[in-house]
């Protein structure tokens, strides 16, 4: 089954777990009328706390969850379903949900790449804030009635772009084989982000002048490419210059820890 990934174009930058999970737990809040999430799994207090309190003074609260989670967080879905938090676990969708946004009132949405558990809290996350237009097309996203479209072989066009004289580098907390293999035929330095201090969780690709921001892992599974539950992800593009700056400086700034495998490209 292909992955789903809605590309967006983005707004506003959130940098860092905490402040990421304090902007859901602060849009959920700040609902008028309707909230609608979808999420990996959500037992983050704060964030439980404010979807449990929208939902309880009478505003329509819906999560689009992932079903391997649907029956094993019993205390915080519990707290949810009680609260009159509805459930979307109905929805055709590819087996793993893995997509983390909120949109409130069909006016402002944000997409993070942090699951929303308290492990969060202390690794490196981002959260993009949309507005207007993309807000309400990912409201639509999450209730079913947008269109999703599958990803292509990223580590192949990673390779394209370097045998094209692309300054071409990848790094990350893991690198599936296969596509380690593709990107040392094609001499692209890649390498393993070390995990000391705030793990780094978030997926971000930097091209010239854009940026994306997104929840798909480089790996088979998360991009379509493997026989094990294929995931249903989301991302962002960014083209504004300051925030394609910021999120280069924080990407450098983790690059320049990593054991690069291919030296030479990376220096």
């Amino acid at each position: 089954m292909p992955i789903g990934v809605a590309a967006l174009a983005g707004g506003d930058l959130v940098v860092g777990g905490a402040a990421v999970l304090d902007r859901v737990a602060m849009f959920a809040a700040s609902a008028r009328s309707e909230v609608v999430g979808e999420l990996f799994k959500v037992t983050d207090e704060p964030i439980v706390e404010a979807l449990v309190g929208t939902a309880r003074s009478g505003r329509d609260v819906r999560l689009l969850r992932d079903p391997e989670f649907a029956g094993t967080e019993f205390q915080s879905s519990n707290r949810l379903a009680e609260a009159g938090v509805s459930f979307l676990d109905s929805l055709p969708l590819p087996a793993k949900v893995h997509s983390k946004s909120i949109t409130v009132d069909g006016e402002q949405s944000l997409i993070t790449t942090a699951a929303w558990i308290g492990e969060s809290r202390g690794r490196f996350d981002l959260g993009v804030q949309l507005a207007g237009t993309p807000a309400r097309l990912l409201r639509d996203l999450t209730l079913g009635s947008g269109n999703l479209r599958r990803t292509r072989e990223v580590a192949s066009e990673l390779a394209t772009a370097a045998r094209r004289g692309v300054d071409t580098r990848v790094a990350s907390r893991k690198i599936a084989a296969d596509e380690s293999a593709i990107l040392d035929a094609a001499d692209v330095a890649h390498g393993v982000i070390p995990m000391e201090n705030a793990p780094f969780h978030a997926n971000v690709a930097i091209f010239d002048d854009r940026a994306y921001v997104g929840t798909a892992h480089f790996t088979n599974r998360a991009l379509g490419l493997s026989s094990q539950r294929s995931s249903r992800e989301i991302g962002v593009v960014i083209d504004r210059p300051d925030q394609v700056r910021e999120l280069r400086a924080l990407v450098l700034d983790r690059m320049s820890r990593v054991n690069w495998s291919v030296a030479d490209s990376a220096s």
